[in-house]
């Protein structure tokens, strides 16, 4: 086992854990007012980080969900240009629950599909909470 597998776990559940803190402490109008989103909070972002990583999005669209890995070819998650749905929550909760065959996938590049929901073992509220995290990324202020 690789020495700093215990720091790197806490660097993984460390800021979902700081969220979901903060979240004892806004109101829900507050959360919805600095998220951008109604009906969204600080917890479900958190839980929907950790299922996000835990489930390796990571493997092809990077921990930051910037996208362009060279082995993997995911796609941005954060810019503005959605392939494969519209780029609301419930699309890209669509997208995470129906996969994209590899020969729906707009990069040629790529060799593998990008996997359903349920060959992850990935719940309709799983889904929903990743999506909940993405869209998230995509639409804070500094992007």
């Amino acid at each position: 086992m690789c020495r700093h597998a215990p720091m790197f776990a806490m660097a993984m559940i460390l800021p979902p854990v700081l969220l979901a803190i903060a979240s004892c402490t806004a109101t829900p109008d507050d959360e919805a007012d600095a998220l951008g989103a109604p009906d969204v909070t600080l917890a479900q972002i958190a839980e929907g980080s950790y299922l996000y990583h835990w489930n390796d999005c990571r493997k092809c669209h990077y921990s930051s969900a910037v996208g362009g890995n060279p082995e993997h070819g995911g796609p941005s998650l954060i810019d503005d240009q959605w392939l494969h749905c519209d780029g609301s929550i419930e699309g890209i909760q669509r997208v995470i629950l129906q996969g994209i065959p590899l020969d729906r996938l707009k990069n040629p590049a790529r060799d593998s599909s990008m996997p359903a929901a349920s060959e992850m073992e990935l719940s309709e509220e799983h889904a929903r909470l990743i999506a909940t995290y993405i869209w998230v990324l995509g639409h804070r202020e500094s992007n």
